[in-house]
């Protein structure tokens, strides 16, 4: 682990992290014999309607109720899961957001939150919680750039002031930035911005992550040959970003644009989480074989939950079968026998192709 991925953080958190490295590292990837940190999802509508969305096509989906909420979080309490995350769509557009956190302060979770801050009810008040440890959130271009990709004439202006509040009450943020046509050549212009005039000092660079309906079907009629359930769901969009996608030659001057987004990051002290793509650009290619790589999340340490409380490995796949936390605990829904196939087929084969884009994706 690098050591400057442990700045600002509480002693605590920097411990848990250590000891989560170290059992990675001894995690043959099969067995699960701990999960610690869990994502959910309790709303998928948004505020917002950005161009590269990758949850473009499952928005409508319902929202998690709170009495749902609070048996799965119970559960997760129950067998040791340590931190939550709370991730959408965008969660303050759930009515009951406010409950969901309170729940989780009252039970002596740690959090992170992450939302577009677009519209942020009562955001003064997050001084006050104990157990957020980070909120997320996403800028991806300057000015009337991130207004484009956003398609809200003052999202960048709501998001900013609203990322300042956080600043100045201490609360720590990783601004992500999703890169995408729209935006790649001004990448480091909007780093300047930020880390300079905002004071941000976690930016996080996300590739931007679709497939084609062709691999979106195939996958989808691999999974069921694969884990032996039927009805699983593919939760990344085949929508096409309006404003453009990246090309050959936008690729090969990514190994450039990474040295001078870490060399402006260096001048502020800012830490920079680069995606495999981006170190590995080859890997955006098609041609690029996939066997020799795979999932980051399987070595047991997250999952995420949808809002009927059913449970995944993955962050961009809704698994057939009955895995709800309702009923079960985290480890027994990962060393079932489906999920056990599914780990075992990456072991054997590689990632898939709909993984090459997936910020989760890495070398075996």
């Amino acid at each position: 682990m690098q050591l400057d991925r442990l700045k600002d953080k509480s002693l605590g958190e920097v411990l848990r992290k250590v000891e989560k490295k170290i059992r990675l590292r001894l995690s043959d990837e099969l067995i699960i014999k701990k999960v610690d940190e869990v994502a959910i999802v309790p709303v998928l509508r948004c505020n917002l309607d950005c161009v590269m969305c990758h949850q473009g096509e499952i928005k409508k989906n319902p929202n998690m109720t709170f009495e749902d909420f609070k048996i799965i979080i119970r559960r997760l309490k129950a067998e040791g899961v340590i931190k939550i995350s709370l991730v959408g769509g965008e969660i303050f557009v759930h009515p009951r957001m406010k409950d969901f956190i309170q729940e989780m302060e009252n039970m002596g979770f740690k959090y992170d939150l992450s939302s577009n801050l677009y519209i942020v009810p009562n955001i003064e008040s997050f001084k006050d919680l104990k157990g957020l440890e980070m909120v997320t959130t996403s800028i991806d271009g300057f000015g009337e750039l991130h207004n484009q990709i956003r398609r809200r004439a003052d999202a960048f202006e709501n998001t900013i002031r609203n990322i300042k509040k956080l600043i100045e009450m201490g609360i720590r943020v990783d601004v992500a930035t999703v890169v995408q046509k729209a935006n790649f050549d001004r990448l480091e212009e909007l780093l300047e911005y930020l880390c300079e005039e905002i004071g941000v000092r976690k930016i996080t660079y996300i590739m931007e992550n679709f497939v084609s309906p062709e691999v979106k079907k195939e996958t989808e009629e691999l999974l069921p040959k694969i884990m032996g359930t039927e009805g699983s769901k593919v939760y990344v969009t085949s929508l096409k970003n309006p404003l453009g996608s990246l090309g050959k030659e936008d690729i090969d001057k990514i190994p450039e644009k990474v040295k001078k987004l870490r060399e402006i990051a260096e001048k502020y002290g800012t830490v920079l989480y680069i995606p495999i793509q981006m170190e590995d650009p080859k890997l955006l290619d098609s041609q690029t074989s996939l066997k020799d790589y795979t999932c980051s999340l399987f070595n047991g340490y997250n999952g995420v939950v949808y809002h009927e409380g059913k449970f995944s490995s993955c962050n961009f796949i809704k698994f057939g079968g009955e895995h709800s936390l309702i009923e079960k605990g985290p480890i027994q829904i990962m060393n079932s026998p489906d999920y056990y196939k599914w780990r075992k087929w990456f072991k054997d084969n590689g990632a898939m192709e709909m993984c090459r884009r997936c910020c989760a994706i890495k070398h075996k």
